[in-house]
């Protein structure tokens, strides 16, 4: 918990201290399933995308396992948040060492393997924008 990024809101009670939206994106694409699924993870990462910052998006990162950020440089490019996602990718060229399934729960075989994000697709992730 100390390593996530956090924020603090004003509210009429006082202030809360909240994940910020960039860590709220990498902890949703790193547990789908409690966020109804990929697809429904790639909506609110369209939404959460319009409020992040690129280098509050790579301290986030630090923070995560490589997969996580792999999957979610992916669904950033799904949804079209070009300047996240060129700062993702390099972040993945640096730092990701082997593939990463699209979906970790799923054992379907691959039928794509992306390079940019050292990602397979296992997958079929439904967004429309």
């Amino acid at each position: 918990m100390s390593n996530v990024a956090t924020m603090d809101i004003n509210t009429p009670r006082g202030f809360l201290c909240v994940s910020t939206s960039e860590a709220t994106a990498l902890d949703c694409i790193g547990y789908p399933g409690h966020c109804g699924g990929l697809s429904n993870v790639a909506g609110i990462i369209a939404e959460l995308a319009e409020s992040m910052k690129s280098d509050k998006l790579v301290t986030a990162a630090k923070a995560c396992p490589i997969s996580w950020v792999q999957r979610l440089g992916y669904i950033l490019e799904l949804v079209g948040a070009e300047d996240l996602k060129k700062v993702l990718a390099s972040y993945v060229a640096k730092h990701a060492k082997a593939p990463a399934l699209l979906d970790p729960y799923l054992r379907h075989t691959p039928t794509t393997y992306l390079r940019t994000w050292k990602l397979l697709l296992n997958k079929k992730v439904q967004f429309e924008k």
